[in-house]
């Protein structure tokens, strides 16, 4: 009888030091995401590079809030998270091939989706955008107030659409997001 005791006290004993192995490991895969980075990634340093490209930042002009490696609905991503003149983006891009899987801007709480599939990373920028704008109007940037900025899909392209005010007038642009060019333009006396 008492050898059973010390086979089921022994048994126990490694059954429970087992389970916590496994609990432990569980752990620590949940901190991480569920992913375990693997040498097939192209890595963070490329996934921030590949996101910055899209959203034609450069890299000097970013600050970055976080990046990680993250598994959704079966594909492992890289979630990249940076602010660049105020406007914060979030990007999803694949940890294997690179592409961007989902990219999103906000500008005072206003969602700029820029998830346009088939038009890869070729966009000009919020940026370059308003540079557009602002010299289509003959109007300096020191002197203009942005307002409204969105990035839609209108008539099969993605346009940058915005206004700004400047020296009492109000001007609204749409500008394409792949060529820059000005699509349509109007300026009124703003009340």
């Amino acid at each position: 009888m008492k050898k059973n005791s010390i086979r089921i006290i022994s048994a126990s004993a490694v059954s429970l030091l087992l389970v916590s192995v496994l609990c432990i490991g569980s752990s620590a895969a949940l901190k991480n995401n569920g992913v375990i980075a693997s040498d097939e990634y192209i890595g963070v340093e490329k996934a921030k590079e590949i996101a910055l490209s899209h959203a034609g930042i450069a890299s000097d002009s970013a600050w970055f809030e976080d990046a990680e490696l993250d598994r959704e609905r079966g594909v492992d991503v890289y979630e990249i998270e940076f602010y660049s003149n105020s406007i914060e983006y979030d990007y999803k891009v694949d940890a294997k091939s690179g592409e961007v899987l989902k990219a999103r801007s906000a500008v005072d709480g206003d969602l700029l989706d820029a998830s346009a599939p088939g038009e890869g990373s070729a966009y000009i920028g919020i940026d370059a955008a308003k540079q557009i704008a602002l010299e289509h109007a003959g109007v300096a940037a020191a002197d203009a107030r942005f307002a409204d900025l969105e990035l839609d899909r209108d008539d099969g392209k993605t346009v940058y659409e915005f206004d700004f005010y400047a020296g009492g007038i109000e001007y609204e642009y749409k500008i394409d997001a792949l060529s820059g060019e000005v699509l349509n333009f109007e300026k009124e006396i703003d009340d």
